[in-house]
This record gives structure tokens, C-alpha cells and sequence, in this order.
């Protein structure tokens, strides 16, 4: 279900859910708005979470860049046991291509290898899962889902960056069937003002760490 968060002349804010496409398909949240509506940002069809609409093409750009200056917090699950310390941040920086690569190769080509930051701090863990906080310093496809796999702590259920069989295992062990990763909070400023929106990361992730305990 797509639910409206916040509401400006120039803009709506959404929270798009896991498994449908901002755009590609028949069945796209743009297809649901309408054609006179723009999106202003996109997150993957996996990614559920924040995503700005416009209905003034005009002023499509100029919002796309108060995004870009603002800040975008994403909250991802990821494989395996990583130290729990949310007062200290950590960095990926991995040269990464702006395509949608695969697991074999997430960096891609190396002439097509761009520079790329993440900024990451655990805020839960045990020993199978990490809960992460990822601020995006830049904005490369697939960005976090190709740092954490190179950090060799993909997100748990990536089918793309992801080990097939570990996410086939979490599946059936803990009914987990999406990518574990949500656009979480957005932060910038627009004619003046400060917007500040924030989405509530969906129970099944936190339900991953109560589950464990039991194993």
C-alpha cells in the first residue's frame, strides 16, 4: 500500500512498499499516480521506503538538487556479525560503475568505475545479522547494495548482490522474503524551509534479530 507522508504545493512524499517499481512497469507507483505526476527520486522495485513526486516539471530539476545537497538515510539488514557501536560511523569507498551490476562483479568494468562513499554506523547485531544506518555521500545505482557486498556483508535478501543459498536458508528458516533494505529518512531544504520525513522501518526487519535469539 503507497502512503502519503508529507504533503507540499511543489511536492508529495510517499512511502512506496517493497516489491513494486517506481517506474518500469505497468504496475509502477507512477502508473498508480498518473501521468501528469514526475518522480523526483527512484529507489529500486526491493527498496521500500521514501520517494518525492512532482506534478511541476518545471521545478522537477530544482527539487532533484535539493535532494542531492540534502541528506537520504537508508536502513539495511545485512549479513553476518558486524560490532554494534552507533555513536561511531565507518566509510565504504569503493570505485563502483553507475549500472546495475551482479554479484560476480559488483564493482563492474574498471573504466567504468566511479568514486563512491558510504557512511555506515551498527546500530544492533548479533551473531548472524547486522542492523545498519547508511547515509549516501554519493549516488551511484545500487550503491549500498554493491558496498555491502563488497564489504562482504551483503543485504539479506539481495537477489542480486546476495548469496543465493543463504538467502534461500533465511527464508524458509525465518520467513524473511524481501530485500532487507528501506529508504528511511530525508532531509533537505526547499524554498526556505526545512523538510524533514521520516518512515518507520518495516517490523519484519527488527523481527529478524527477536527470531535469532531463539535459534
Amino acid at each position: 500500500m503507497i502512503r502519503e507522508l508529507y504533503q507540499h504545493k511543489d511536492f508529495t512524499i510517499v512511502s512506496k512498499p517493497e516489491g513494486l517499481s517506481c517506474h518500469n512497469d505497468n504496475e509502477s507507483l507512477l502508473q498508480k499516480y498518473g501521468k501528469d505526476w514526475h518522480l523526483v527520486n527512484r529507489i529500486d522495485r526491493e527498496t521500500s521506503g521514501l520517494v518525492v513526486l512532482t506534478r511541476n516539471s518545471i521545478l522537477q530539476h530544482d527539487i532533484q538538487n535539493a535532494l542531492a545537497q540534502g541528506k537520504k538515510t537508508y536502513f539495511a539488514v545485512l549479513r553476518g556479525n558486524m560490532p554494534q557501536n552507533p555513536d561511531l560511523w565507518h566509510e565504504w569507498t569503493y570505485p563502483i560503475s553507475d549500472k546495475g551490476e551482479g554479484r560476480e562483479l559488483p564493482q563492474g568494468l574498471v573504466q567504468d568505475q566511479k568514486q563512491s562513499k558510504t557512511r555506515y554506523r551498527v546500530l544492533q547485531s548479533n551473531p548472524y545479522f547486522s542492523a545498519v544506518e547508511c547515509l549516501l555521500i554519493t549516488g551511484r545505482q545500487h550503491q549500498i547494495r554493491k558496498h555491502s557486498r563488497l564489504g562482504d556483508r551483503p543485504i539479506v535478501g539481495d537477489t542480486r548482490y546476495g548469496n543465493p543459498k543463504d538467502n534461500q536458508r533465511i527464508a524458509k528458516m525465518y520467513g524473511f522474503q524481501r530485500m532487507a533494505l528501506h529508504a528511511w529518512k530525508t532531509e533537505f531544504t526547499w524554498s526556505g524551509d526545512k523538510i524533514f520525513v521520516e518512515d518507520s522501518v518495516p517490523k519484519t526487519f527488527f523481527d529478524l534479530f527477536s527470531l535469532a535469539k531463539q535459534d
